[in-house]
């Protein structure tokens, strides 16, 4: 592919790693130390651009970087104690291999349990057993050469269950055709210096030492899985944090109602977060336990942080929990006319159902 030739690379990336010395080990030119130069049309061994097609002189010097290569291609070459611009070279290969993704046409140069060709967002390379196939094992012997579809029933055989379905939902071309290397970060499946620098930049901030591996978001709802409630308590609470509950408001979206006003105070648009805890009518029912709260919340927009502020009380939290939980029950026999307890007694029936369970 065109973004991914090697002088497109050398010179793309903009590296100021291979000039003077180093152009001239790598390519295993004569050293002018100590003498003369005497050949005005040349430097550095390589030949001048004037006078001269820019076409011819490129040529020349892909043909003596072939030279050192292995199989015409540099992710295939063996890394050596060469020039440091060799190293250079090598290293940037390196980033490209990170990144570059195989599209599949005959399968005959795709290895298997090395490159990346699986339309997996998270994982793009076989990790299934080798055992079967071989480690150098090719795509080309998945596929049914004659009626060019996929081998079903090997590959369910062969494969994770997972990777047998993305293999199979790879579309192959009816007729032969070779495959191809191709950049998924960027949208015309070229290299680019940028979408490069963004892939080393991520890789730093995934290797950089942190005061602790989950994130704030993670942390809540590891605290919520870790509760001494009921099951349905602590899946309804994640819910609620993740405004995923039927609300009017995620209904409206769905369109399945025409108007998200939240029936209790007829002011206010029903999102998890105000049915649970921002409506007016619900403002003495948290103070008579979670005053403390209800000050600490002033500034929440979101139900995930008022969460998140009663979860550094242990205490409170399993109590919270179920209060939650009862009250969105409350709210649901109000909406299809049902009889419900009164909000003043949900609380300490909240607690009488910790204490039982």
């Amino acid at each position: 592919m065109a973004g991914l030739s090697l002088v497109g690379i050398v010179a793309g990336l903009g590296w100021a790693l291979l000039a003077g010395a180093g152009i001239k080990e790598y390519l295993g030119l004569p050293s002018l130390v100590g003498r003369e130069i005497k050949q005005y049309e040349r430097y550095l061994g390589l030949p001048s651009l004037v006078g001269r097609k820019k076409k011819a002189s490129l040529l020349y010097i892909k043909e003596r970087v072939a030279a050192k290569l292995q199989d015409g291609s540099v992710f295939y070459a063996k890394v050596s104690n060469g020039s440091f611009a060799w190293k250079s070279i090598l290293k940037g290969r390196d980033v490209i291999s990170k990144g570059v993704q195989w599209r599949v046409g005959n399968g005959a140069m795709i290895r298997i349990y090395h490159d990346s060709w699986l339309p997996d967002p998270y994982n793009k390379r076989v990790v299934s057993p080798r055992d079967f196939l071989g480690n150098k094992a090719l795509v080309f012997v998945l596929i049914d050469k004659e009626h060019r579809c996929w081998l079903p029933e090997a590959i369910d055989n062969i494969f994770l269950p997972h990777e047998a379905t993305a293999i199979k939902s790879i579309p192959l071309s009816l007729r032969e055709c070779e495959d191809k290397m191709f950049w998924p970060h960027f949208p015309d499946g070229n290299f680019s210096v940028r979408s490069a620098y963004r892939i080393l930049m991520e890789e730093e901030l995934k290797e950089s030492p942190s005061p602790s591996d989950l994130s704030p978001t993670k942390r809540i709802w590891k605290g919520i899985w870790s509760l001494r409630v009921p099951n349905r308590v602590k899946t309804l609470l994640w819910r609620a944090g993740t405004d995923s509950l039927p609300s009017k408001a995620n209904l409206l979206k769905r369109r399945v109602l025409t108007d998200d006003l939240c029936p209790s105070c007829n002011l206010k648009s029903e999102t998890s977060f105000h049915a649970l805890w921002s409506c007016t009518e619900l403002s003495s029912f948290w103070e008579t336990k979670f005053a403390w709260l209800i000050n600490l919340s002033k500034d929440c927009n979101s139900f995930v942080e008022v969460i998140q502020l009663c979860q550094a009380n242990d205490d409170l939290f399993e109590l919270f929990a179920m209060t939650v939980s009862l009250l969105w029950t409350h709210r649901n026999h109000l909406r299809v006319g049902d009889s419900s307890a009164p909000l003043w007694k949900i609380q300490s029936m909240a607690l009488d159902s910790l204490q039982e369970f």
